[in-house]
């Protein structure tokens, strides 16, 4: 019996931000094509990575074909619990000086659809697929969640805000 495996490949790169210091732990994804949906936003990546000190990474084991990479930076913030007891959704100013960044898709977009596929024949190692980020500011956004649903006790909620059209 003989068995052939077809050789996986690489891609890699480095995540700088805008004064080209390098960015640790930013968080890399790679995607198939018909795992992104047609809304922003990253839905199922196939294998994802942080970036080290340096700023750089490295996604292997992946097999030929195209791929979508997005990488975005994560600032945590500490967010206090809301009583239970109401329905009112607050969410802090971050702390002056923090900022936060949207994913990027590989070359430099904001959306998938705008992105560049990166392909990868068998056993290749594709490096130079990097990415820049530049901060973002952020703001504070309030509201009222409505509904009986919502005011059940453990009850979660999320907030996703996506980008207008031309913005």
């Amino acid at each position: 019996i003989e068995i052939k495996m077809a050789p996986t490949g690489v891609i890699a790169g480095k995540i700088t931000d805008g004064h080209g210091n390098p960015v640790e732990c930013a968080y890399v994804a790679v995607a198939l094509p018909d795992t992104v949906g047609q809304s922003p936003g990253w839905r199922a990546p196939y294998r994802e990575t942080v970036t080290d000190d340096q700023g750089r990474y490295r996604l292997f084991d992946l097999p030929a074909g195209e791929y979508y990479v997005a990488a975005q930076t994560r600032t945590v913030q500490p967010m206090q619990a809301l009583p239970a007891s109401t329905a009112d959704l607050r969410l802090s100013r971050a702390s002056p000086g923090v900022s936060v960044s949207p994913y990027i898709y590989y070359p430099h977009a904001t959306t998938p659809g705008d992105a560049s596929l990166v392909r990868l024949a068998p056993g290749e190692q594709t490096t130079g697929i990097n990415f820049s980020f530049s901060p973002v500011p952020t703001y504070e956004v309030s509201g009222t969640v409505q509904g009986t649903a919502w005011r059940l006790a453990g009850e979660k909620v999320s907030l996703i805000l996506v980008p207008a059209k031309g913005a």
